[in-house]
């Protein structure tokens, strides 16, 4: 875990993008705040490493395996302490007699053990290891390592080449 940054918020909703995070800065021993609100689409490596987090949201709620495939993680939420992280996750279970999804928030997951929280309540390995992955990809995110963009070549046919007739052809200068 790098300790100069951390991310504080991921967040997905109908097409953007919210991020935030804090830096910390030795001069005044305190964390700066920032953060990003952004539509443009993520890498699918992104998008993978958010939905990875369904499967722990099925386990730390408790429901059955096959409810994973009915649970859209919109996004998570880390807080921190001198020594500990805590991470809870945001997430949409569809539901079958209702028009709308239930809203899950996790419970809040501390990384490591403090003595009040035993090692059974604490984030898996398995968690930890796809929120270092999800964190790793929503700083490329941050850092401008988007989705390809689609380019129109299509508007070129509309356009003259410089110097260039209808016809395509150029004359000398002279």
């Amino acid at each position: 875990m790098n300790t100069n940054w951390r991310i504080t918020k991921i967040k997905v909703k109908k097409g953007e993008y919210f991020f935030a995070w804090e830096i910390y800065q030795k001069p005044t021993k305190n964390w700066d705040k920032y953060s990003l609100n952004c539509k443009d689409f993520p890498r699918e490596e992104f998008k993978e490493s958010l939905q990875k987090m369904a499967n722990h949201v099925t386990q730390i709620c408790e429901f059955e395996e096959s409810a994973t495939k009915k649970i859209v993680v919109s996004g998570i939420s880390l807080s921190y302490t001198d020594k500990n992280r805590y991470l809870v996750i945001t997430a949409l279970k569809d539901l079958t007699n209702s028009k709308s999804p239930l809203i899950i928030n996790t419970p809040a997951r501390p990384e490591m053990s403090d003595g009040a929280v035993t090692a059974e309540f604490c984030m898996s390995k398995e968690l930890v290891w796809d929120l270092e992955n999800l964190v790793e990809e929503a700083l490329r995110y941050i850092n401008g390592d988007r989705a390809q963009q689609k380019l129109d070549f299509d508007e070129q046919k509309n356009t003259l080449p410089a110097g260039g007739s209808e016809t395509g052809e150029t004359r000398a200068a002279g």
